[in-house]
């Protein structure tokens, strides 16, 4: 939902929130109760947060856990190759790297600075043009404290 979503909503933020929200506005159309939409929000919420959501509930872990295999192959490795076989054939990725990267391009492009020191960053760096957001270690070793 979020990779649906962000890219489609112009002028406005690609910040994490809005396509959480989106989801939530559709399940409740749908009937889906606050408890289980919370769940829901979160998952998304924390999809990308290492050390945080596999130490969430089992759903929020699963959804971390299956975006890391699904987007960057992650410890796809331990999965049966024959179970990934099954999957790819039965969902083909149609080029998924390339659109997908296409897509977080456009998402950062709309407001360039919500990539500073977020894992987009570098690729914000790249690939916006006059885009120079601040990474995590430059900010660290710019701090004005005296140490």
């Amino acid at each position: 939902m979020r990779h649906c979503t962000e890219h489609r909503q112009p002028g406005r933020a690609p910040n994490h929130f809005h396509p959480k929200d989106a989801a939530d506005a559709f399940l409740k159309g749908e009937g889906v109760s606050a408890e289980r939409r919370e769940l829901i929000w979160d998952s998304i919420a924390l999809h990308t947060s290492v050390g945080i959501a596999s130490r969430k509930r089992p759903e929020i872990a699963l959804v971390h856990i299956g975006a890391g295999v699904d987007v960057v192959g992650l410890e796809l490795d331990k999965l049966p190759p024959a179970l990934v076989a099954q999957t790819i054939e039965a969902l083909p990725r149609h080029d998924f790297n390339k659109a997908f990267f296409g897509v977080v391009v456009d998402t950062i492009a709309q407001a360039p600075q919500s990539a500073a020191m977020t894992w987009m960053c570098e690729t914000a760096n790249d690939h916006i043009p006059g885009c120079h957001n601040p990474s995590f270690a430059s900010q660290l070793k710019a701090s004005p404290f005296k140490e």
